[in-house]
């Protein structure tokens, strides 16, 4: 999966039996909707962030992080994608 490392990938599989060999946009979405199925719903896999905790979850936390990166970075490029400036603009004075 596109930028995660090997560690990180390894934690995917752990947690949520993902195969994340190769990337695509739909390995990305199901992982995203499973950690927020397992933070959000009482199942057998769910996740219990804690400040007393957080060494159980180093390793998910880190894939958490990253993913959150890949798609800020991936937002932004759609978003600068969809503007179209025809005039210049004029820079902001603080």
């Amino acid at each position: 999966m596109i930028g995660l490392d090997a560690a990180q990938k390894r934690t995917v599989q752990t947690f949520f039996d993902i195969n994340i060999s190769g990337s695509s946009d739909k390995k990305m979405a199901e992982l995203i909707y499973k950690i927020r199925n397992s933070i959000a719903h009482n199942k057998a896999t769910e996740l219990h962030f804690g400040f007393g905790n957080i060494d159980e979850y180093h390793a998910m936390i880190s894939v958490i992080r990253k993913i959150v990166e890949i798609m800020e970075n991936r937002i932004i490029d759609l978003i600068l994608s969809l503007i179209h400036i025809s005039e210049p603009t004029r820079p902001i004075s603080i």
